[in-house]
């Protein structure tokens, strides 16, 4: 791990954190969260910060639309259906959000995960470990050279 690290950045800008395994990143990124204690040091953000991490934390007894609801109250989000219904066609997961996430594929229950982040204010940094793990991208996000 570095001993001082700096980072700006401004809105619609992406980064990637790269490196071997077990080299910190996941760490790094849950630290920038707030989801661990920083070993020394301050970290500060002035905007909000939405942490999607390899694990999609959904409940999978609930539906998928049920899941966005669920965390948008938890975290003081939109919540209602209008916002629920534009995250999940933006993530393409409309047609399959009002199954219980159990039925799920890897990649649908991984769309339904990231739908969250768009529910968030549009100031919020993104912080996303491993977004495509087992998925690829919905069609309207692939880029094409």
């Amino acid at each position: 791990m570095q001993n001082a690290l700096s980072l700006a950045m401004v809105a619609g800008e992406v980064t990637l954190l790269r490196g071997p395994n077990g080299s910190g990143k996941s760490t790094l990124l849950r630290t920038i969260a707030g989801r661990l204690p920083a070993a020394a040091g301050t970290i500060e953000c002035d905007v909000p910060v939405l942490y999607i991490g390899h694990a999609d934390g959904l409940s999978p007894a609930l539906t998928g639309r049920q899941n966005l609801a669920d965390w948008a109250m938890l975290n003081g989000l939109a919540n209602d259906d209008a916002a629920i219904d534009a995250a999940l066609d933006r993530m393409q997961a409309r047609a399959f959000a009002d199954l219980p996430v159990r039925r799920l594929s890897h990649g649908q229950r991984r769309r339904v995960a990231l739908a969250r982040l768009t529910l968030g204010p549009s100031s919020a940094l993104w912080l996303l470990d491993e977004p495509n793990s087992g998925s690829t991208p919905p069609p309207a996000s692939r880029s094409t050279t």
